[in-house]
């Protein structure tokens, strides 16, 4: 990515013309202005962004939801960038991205919009609900999250939940998915104390938000986390546009910290 786009790596949409189109958001891990971080979705009727039309601010986030009554039309493409600032007020701004731009372009997001919504239909009598911890990449290291002899993150931590960073993840986003396969395991502990249960899921959901490795999915159900191993991703051919993924999960022990992570009931 050119460097005038920095310290944004990634920044996609994802068109839902119903709810709103999702834009979602990637900064480069070594990112490190003085918070707080403040994000705003930008949009426009040109790709060079002459006149910005509207703007929504969204705090410190990873993504965006364009829930205008301008975009319902189904003949508007908006063109989408992003505004960061930091805690000293400069200003950043992210490639743009937009619905259509090249050719059939228009049709294709579409389509995928609705393989999309034929996947959440499916999950909402098949699936079960959930929430998605996303893993914080930058920002403000937690000194007390941090061993000051060796320099090794601290696991057993309220303020980082053994990340290296403030606040460990960003506040919870409801997702649902689909149970593909659940396996569990109960051995013996090898030290003798009592026995140690494995629970591995592999699940299916639509192409947003984008999961990545060390990100925790949580049932609603059950309080369940599990932790983001690995994930695979269908996309549109032609317009990189991810419609599903397919993820496996590893159970977290319940005596971790992130349960003390609180989610909506």
């Amino acid at each position: 990515m050119p460097s005038n786009f920095f310290p944004f790596t990634s920044v996609s949409v994802h068109p839902n013309y119903q709810a709103g189109h999702f834009v979602q958001w990637q900064i480069d891990p070594f990112f490190k202005k003085p918070g707080p971080y403040c994000f705003t979705l930008q949009a426009s009727e040109t790709e060079t962004f002459s006149e910005v039309t509207w703007s929504k601010a969204v705090g410190d986030s990873f993504f965006a939801i364009d829930d205008s009554n301008l975009k319902q039309t189904l003949n508007q493409n908006w063109y989408y960038r992003i505004l960061l600032v930091d805690g000293n007020k400069n200003q950043y701004l992210s490639n743009v991205v937009g619905l259509g731009q090249i050719l059939g372009g228009t049709h294709k997001f579409r389509q995928g919009a609705e393989v999309m919504r034929i996947e959440q239909v499916t999950q909402r009598f098949t699936g079960q609900a959930g929430w998605l911890l996303k893993l914080r990449t930058f920002g403000a290291v937690d000194a007390s999250a941090t061993d000051p002899v060796s320099g090794a993150v601290v696991s057993d931590n309220r303020t980082s939940y053994g990340t290296h960073l403030v606040g460990g993840y960003y506040a919870p986003i409801a997702i649902s998915w689909r149970d593909l396969t659940v396996q569990e395991s109960r051995l013996l502990n090898g030290d003798g104390n009592g026995t140690d249960e494995d629970e591995v899921i592999e699940g299916r959901m639509i192409g947003y938000p984008k999961l990545t490795g060390k990100d925790i999915v949580v049932q609603t159900r059950t309080d369940k986390r599990f932790t983001v191993d690995k994930v695979e991703s269908t996309y549109i051919p032609g317009i990189g546009f991810c419609v599903v993924q397919i993820f496996s999960g590893i159970a977290i022990p319940v005596t971790d910290t992130v349960y003390s992570i609180q989610v909506p009931k």
